[in-house]
């Protein structure tokens, strides 16, 4: 079945089947719902764009010249598809309204492709075996690379999880936190919480996972985002999702078997595994929980102010404010500020009083500030 695949539509899982014209494997499978199409890269370089919905487009197709394997696909927006190859070569698809399609050679990285992570308008961030690079999609590409050398090589990943703000994998279970022009803001270290006993777990429905226990070999591969501050990744056949704003692992899995493909659809994470009995699994998210992220991210958007993720500079990290509610049901709650600064024991700083709110924990910077005002948000 390696020149053949599967897409459905439904939640009765009622698949549908695309052959392909010649018996050679497919790499790579992106759904496009909004346009009504799949995207498929081979082991020989072609790159075919096939409609399951009737409209103006139907068929695209792509050969790459000396037959490289297809290693990465992505779709930004609605109609730009992004293409990247084991050569370490990129294509950009541009499909028009009326049908057709204009292709376009991106600057070349160099090595394998490994990930792809556009992020709108204009922004395409490229993972390959030894580097991450920013690239400004304009009249002319500008080419930034993350950190001042290349690393060292393996299969890590980059994604966006807001405006403004990139995550890029690092060896020794690191994320860096990037701006857009690949500065490196922060460096966030999941070493300690993942080495910690034992990891919150992921329980599945239809079968038994594999209890997780801390291996030196673990490393971050590709990052995919899901909803607030909570990304996906995985290594081998073990499964994590990590919260950027805590540094913290919010659940782990780890399976019987390789994990081979992660996509995210809403609250839904669908992973294919190899040689498990049910080969194709998928994971949901508490759908108020989910809601709840996704309108955050949404009010965040139109007020045009800071994003939801608050991250700080590494010097600032150590410190933070906390305050815990008293229970009067009182319109007004007084309520006990601690101020936390390294590894000490918190201590009572003052007395206040704030309004009714949902917050339950938020960071300040260290400063020589006595006196501050908390609104509801």
């Amino acid at each position: 079945n390696t020149f053949l695949s599967y897409f459905s539509l439904s939640s009765s899982c009622d698949w549908s089947c695309v052959r392909q014209d010649v018996k050679v494997p497919v790499t790579e499978v992106k759904l496009n719902e909004a346009m009504g199409c799949v995207a498929f890269g081979s082991a020989e370089g072609t790159l075919r764009v096939e409609a399951f919905r009737k409209g103006q487009f139907k068929k695209y197709t792509a050969q790459e010249k000396d037959k490289q394997a297809v290693t990465a696909l992505a779709w930004s927006c609605r109609d730009t598809l992004f293409c990247g190859y084991v050569s370490g070569k990129l294509l950009m698809v541009t499909f028009r309204s009326s049908g057709g399609a204009e292709a376009k050679r991106l600057p070349e990285c160099g090595t394998t492709v490994v990930q792809l992570a556009p992020s709108p308008p204009s922004l395409l961030l490229v993972s390959t075996l030894t580097k991450t690079l920013v690239m400004e999609l304009q009249d002319r590409v500008q080419v930034s690379q993350v950190g001042t050398k290349d690393r060292r090589q393996g299969v890590f990943g980059a994604c966006c999880v807001e405006q403004g703000v990139l995550c890029v994998a690092r060896p020794g279970l690191r994320v860096w936190t990037v701006d857009t022009s690949g500065k490196v803001l922060q460096t966030l270290k999941f070493r300690e919480c993942l080495s910690a006993a034992p990891l919150p777990p992921i329980h599945p429905l239809h079968w038994t996972p594999v209890p997780t226990s801390f291996s030196d070999s673990w490393q971050f591969s590709t990052l995919h985002w899901w909803a607030g501050p909570l990304l996906v990744t995985y290594h081998h056949s073990t499964l994590w999702l990590l919260d950027v704003t805590g540094v913290a692992v919010c659940g782990a899995l780890s399976l019987r078997h390789r994990i081979t493909g992660l996509a995210i659809a809403g609250p839904h994470l669908y992973l294919l595994c190899s040689g498990e009995q049910v080969s194709l699994a998928r994971l949901t998210l508490d759908p108020c929980l989910f809601k709840k992220l996704s309108q955050e991210d949404e009010r965040e958007e139109e007020k045009g102010a800071p994003p939801v993720i608050k991250l700080l500079p590494e010097a600032a990290a150590s410190s933070r404010v906390r305050y815990t509610p008293s229970p009067s049901p009182a319109p007004e709650r007084t309520s006990f500020v601690e101020l936390v600064t390294g590894p000490g024991e918190p201590s009572i700083v003052e007395q206040f009083v704030v309004e009714p709110s949902a917050v339950e924990q938020f960071v300040v910077e260290p400063s020589a500030v006595e006196q501050f005002v908390v609104e509801p948000s």
